[in-house]
């Protein structure tokens, strides 16, 4: 009972830590977003935590997706 109160709470957690996850991108003629997403954070999170949110950024620029300057944070 213990291990399932654990796990749900992790998995409640968990998409709090997915900071790209936020309204503002855009994609015309882009590829799926929860695709392009989900290939753009494996490929962040295999270099150094200084160059992921560029990492991140560039592989959704190559998916089709951007973010208005109004939206960057």
């Amino acid at each position: 009972m213990r291990l399932t109160i654990l796990l749900i709470a992790a998995l409640a957690v968990l998409p709090g830590c997915a900071n790209h996850r936020d309204p503002g991108w855009q994609g015309k003629d882009a590829h799926p977003f929860g695709t392009a997403d989900s290939i753009c954070q494996s490929e962040a999170n295999a270099t150094a935590r200084v160059e992921r949110d560029m990492v991140y950024r560039g592989c959704m620029l190559r998916h089709g997706w951007t973010r208005p300057p109004s939206s960057e944070r």
